[in-house]
């Protein structure tokens, strides 16, 4: 093609019509104008097409980790709901009557009043993502911030579990260990009818204010916007990675 152009502008140098050339000079350097910015275009179509795919990749892989974290959260939050639900129902017994409540039930709802199930998101996706610069392939802005918030949204839910760990690990189980053998298993509760305790402190306020705050730090996690907003922002990142 170079041999092409070269002859014709020999031709046209030896017939000695500086107007044709010029037309003719002008033509090829159009000519040569027209195929970079096809060259260029090509290239741009290509990479916008790579960029996609990575797009794809990512969103794939954010969808299946928010899934995973969306039946996590599901999942304590139920179990943590059950542990609220033995803290009312032994506030409904109070004030405790030995002589009429059953020991047996007693023992069960204190014993699982103390579980507790933390949130452990998966990140791996967004951290891969957003410290490197293939964050700017994400096309669309609206999750991007989303991804942005994520940090900060579910370590504001984690900070009131840590408010409600520390609450149970330095005084809740401490009370509790005062008064109960720690050998026995929580998940069954306490043998009431061991004749070594002393049940006189379950009719006291001490218990049912012991009670009563656990009640309160289990409904500052299940209740409270934190944990709402939680679940909102991972169905809204699920609906925004959807394929």
């Amino acid at each position: 093609m170079l041999k092409f152009f070269r002859t014709i502008r020999h031709r046209l140098l030896d017939s000695g019509s500086l107007r044709k050339y010029l037309v003719y000079a002008i033509g090829e350097i159009f000519l040569v104008m027209v195929g970079i910015l096809l060259a260029l275009q090509v290239n741009n179509w290509n990479k916008d097409r790579l960029d996609r795919q990575r797009e794809n990749q990512f969103l794939n892989q954010i969808h299946k980790e928010f899934e995973i974290n969306k039946v996590q959260l599901q999942q304590i939050t139920a179990y943590n709901q059950e542990t609220a639900d033995y803290c009312n129902k032994l506030i409904d017994l109070m004030p405790i009557d030995l002589t009429m409540v059953n020991l047996d039930s007693l023992g069960l709802y204190i014993g699982k009043s103390g579980l507790w199930w933390t949130f452990e998101p998966s990140e791996g996706s967004i951290d891969a993502l957003i410290n490197t610069s293939s964050f700017e392939v994400i096309s669309d802005e609206e999750l991007k911030i989303l991804l942005v918030k994520w940090k900060g949204i579910v370590g504001d839910y984690m900070n009131t579990e840590k408010i409600m760990m520390e609450h149970l690990n330095q005084i809740y189980n401490p009370f509790r260990d005062k008064n109960f053998p720690r050998n026995q298993n929580h998940e069954r509760g306490y043998n009431l009818k061991d004749p070594r305790m002393d049940l006189s402190f379950l009719t006291t306020f001490e218990f049912e204010n012991q009670i009563k705050r656990r009640k309160t730090m289990l409904d500052n996690t299940l209740v409270e916007g934190n944990r709402q907003t939680v679940q909102q922002t991972i169905e809204d990142i699920l609906n925004r990675t959807k394929q």
